[in-house]
């Protein structure tokens, strides 16, 4: 965010919950975009990821875009990741972690 740190997304980001992350990524996103600075997402405490949770991103990822800034995506758990491998976006995501960490 624009104070250095990451948002932090833990738990679900499906279908389930769309409707109740969409708010606060919006207001991230014109935080952001008011501030000029990109968006950066921590995802490593992501457990349940569904295409609903790829559009989510994909809509702030284009309403970042609107305001000017970007979307970085710091940090993804292994759930975001493989959805991500399957739907061809891992340029998406920032390079895979070290082995250990």
């Amino acid at each position: 965010m624009s104070d250095g740190q990451p948002l932090r997304l833990d738990g679900e980001l499906n279908i389930q919950v769309a409707g109740e992350r969409l708010p606060v990524l919006a207001q991230a996103a014109q935080a952001a975009g008011l501030a000029g600075t990109d968006l950066t997402l921590a995802l490593d405490g992501v457990e349940a990821f569904d295409s609903a949770g790829v559009q989510l991103l994909l809509s702030l990822r284009k309403t970042l875009a609107d305001y000017g800034v970007g979307l970085r995506i710091a940090s993804a758990s292994d759930t975001v990741r493989s959805v991500f491998t399957t739907y061809g976006l891992t340029g998406l995501l920032g390079p895979a972690p070290a082995e250990g960490t």
